[in-house]
Order: structure tokens, then C-alpha cells, then sequence
């Protein structure tokens, strides 16, 4: 298998992202490419590559992909394009954040997560980072709910679904700390 089996430029099938996961695991330069086209790349390029990404973390080997959390973390501070956040978060509510980073990401998805200009699936996904974060600081948790209770008021169904889940675990959270 080559890189030109996989072509980001192109539309990709289901099948596809499981092979293109496939290549980014198994070949370093492969995933060197990707996250440069991730970093780089026009929207429909990211949203390709955000979904292989997240193939990559359901075989467990979102590992291979730390060494670029820096990087991602300083980029996520000036997005190139909606879709480079709404893929971020994404992306980040379900892995482990590195202790010297949290900080940092914490900041900007609770900005999203106040901002109503913001995207509903960027606020919506922000929640969640933010509670991820939160579970291991609990000081966060009474403010962080504060404003997840005002994003909460809102006609968007995602975010008021969201925000219910994310609520609950938080209270849950308090309890046992």
C-alpha cells in the first residue's frame, strides 16, 4: 500500500477512512502528511482527515497521534476555518489531555462553550472537553457549570441535550469528590 491509495482530495468512503486509519498507524511519514494536511489543509481536507482520526482512535492508538497535541493546541488558538475547531473538540473529548496542555485547551473550549456566535457542535463538543478536564480538577466544576446552565438556555436541541449529559456527570463528579 502506498500514499496514493488514499487521496484526501477526494471523496472517501467508510471502508476508506478504515484503511486510511490503517496507513496513518503503520507508516510514520504517512501520519506526518496527514496532520500537515490537517494543520493546512482547506476545511473539506481537515473534516477528512479529523475522520480518520477518529478511526485511529477507535483501534486505541490515539497515542501515535500526542506528539502533534502541541502543535494542535497552539493552532486551535487561531483556527484556520470553523471546521478546524468543530474538529478539534471533537477530537479531544474523548482522549487523554496531557497535564501540561489542559490549561490551555480548557481555556479556549470554555470560551466556545460561552460564546453563542460559536458553532452548536463546537460549543456542544467544548462541553464535554471541558468536563473531561474539569473530573480532574474539581475547582473547575462550580464554574463550569454556571456556564454550561446559560449555554443551556438556548433553542438548540444539541446544545440543551449536551448540556443536560455533561450536567449530570459533573454532579455525579461533585459527589465523589
Amino acid at each position: 500500500m502506498t500514499r496514493t491509495d488514499i487521496s484526501f482530495a477526494t471523496r472517501l468512503k467508510r471502508k476508506q477512512y478504515f484503511t486510511a486509519a490503517s496507513m496513518v498507524i503503520n507508516d510514520s511519514e504517512v501520519l506526518g502528511e496527514a496532520m500537515e494536511i490537517f494543520f493546512h489543509g482547506e476545511w473539506r481536507e481537515n473534516q477528512k482527515i479529523a475522520n480518520t482520526l477518529q478511526y485511529v482512535k477507535k483501534r486505541k492508538q490515539e497515542q501515535i497521534i500526542e506528539p502533534y497535541y502541541t502543535q494542535w493546541v497552539e493552532q486551535l488558538k487561531h483556527p484556520p476555518h470553523a471546521a478546524f475547531e468543530r474538529n478539534s473538540f471533537r477530537y479531544f473529548q474523548n482522549v487523554y489531555i496531557p497535564e501540561d496542555l489542559r490549561g490551555y485547551l480548557y481555556e479556549m473550549a470554555f470560551a466556545a462553550i460561552i460564546n453563542p456566535q460559536k458553532a452548536i457542535p463546537i460549543r456542544a463538543f467544548s462541553m464535554s472537553v471541558c468536563a473531561n478536564i474539569a473530573e480532574s480538577h474539581p475547582e473547575l466544576i462550580p464554574e463550569l457549570k454556571e456556564a454550561i446552565h446559560i449555554a443551556a438556555d438556548t433553542d438548540s436541541a444539541g446544545i440543551k441535550a449536551r448540556a443536560k449529559n455533561v450536567l449530570n456527570r459533573l454532579q455525579k463528579s461533585e459527589r465523589v469528590n
